[in-house]
């Protein structure tokens, strides 16, 4: 690269860069710390579903345009989940916000599970309430995986049904400072489920949270952690971040498991006995 071309990226990425002062408002890290007892369809009456991991992110905005990336590491249920995820658009109003939404996971199950994603995401303030959701399309990927044999059949796990709609929404109310309660509904790999979750602040930094989930398909969720934040607002005002929805992405590919049983052939018929028949139909006596 010469020094010309090297002199105008400076220049552009300075003309992008909000001043210093407001970067440092502008910039959020979130951590969430969950562990938890966790049960979907891939594990009927199995009873290893504990579950922990993390869900980082990273918000970088100004007061018109908000970006955030999302991670995933989890221990699920005896399997290990990946994912990333980006949130990107302007905000609207104080703390409102319309954007796009597009995540990529990875479920260890087997030889290895994909859930991709991309949807539009909006949030709303209304005093103490708040309305936040993402809906659009996923992709959960197809493979069958042989899981045993029986006297008559061969026994199948049957994951994936291609590309669906999926959508996540909640309702939030802020009754203090310190407390957030929120209900909603999960739509992901063909099935439904409710959902709920508290989170109660010490300061503007550690906050407690439970969350859970219950629905189709054996799913059901009950995790409870810590949530760290640093940097953002610096006047005691709630969070912009969004939420990490990474943590949708365990369940996906679990709620279009479904469980095909295939015959076993015929066994072969014994060879006929050599007898009288055999020798032109005398015998000796």
């Amino acid at each position: 690269m010469n020094s010309h071309s090297g002199r105008s990226l400076l220049a552009l990425a300075a003309a992008l860069l909000p001043p210093t002062s407001a970067s440092a408002q502008n910039v959020e890290v979130g951590i969430d710390g969950l562990a938890g007892i966790v049960r979907d369809d891939r594990n009927p009456g199995d009873n290893e579903d504990f579950s922990g991991g993390v869900l980082p992110s990273l918000a970088i905005g100004t007061n018109l345009i908000h970006g955030q990336v999302d991670g995933l590491l989890f221990d699920y249920a005896g399997d290990s989940a990946l994912g990333g995820a980006l949130h990107l658009g302007p905000r609207i109003g104080e703390h409102g916000y319309i954007g796009i939404y597009g995540s990529l996971s990875e479920l260890e199950r087997h030889t290895g599970l994909t859930t991709k994603r991309v949807g539009g995401e909006a949030k709303l303030g209304l005093g103490v309430f708040s309305i936040e959701g993402i809906a659009g399309y996923e992709h959960t990927e197809q493979a069958t995986f042989l899981i045993g044999t029986t006297a008559t059949h061969d026994v199948y796990d049957v994951y994936g049904r291609g590309g669906k709609f999926f959508s996540f929404s909640d309702l939030k109310m802020r009754p203090s400072g310190s407390l957030v309660l929120s209900v909603g509904h999960r739509y992901t790999g063909g099935r439904h489920a409710a959902a709920a979750g508290v989170a109660i602040g010490f300061g503007n930094n550690i906050a407690l949270l439970l969350q859970g989930r219950a629905g189709g398909g054996d799913y059901k969720m009950l995790l409870g952690g810590l949530r760290v934040r640093f940097g953002g607002r610096t006047d005691g005002s709630p969070s912009s971040m969004l939420e990490n929805r990474l943590i949708e992405d365990l369940f996906a590919a679990g709620n279009t498991r479904r469980q095909l049983l295939v015959p076993l052939p015929p066994p072969p018929s014994p060879p006929e006995e050599e007898g009288c028949g055999s020798c032109g139909g005398y015998c000796d006596a």
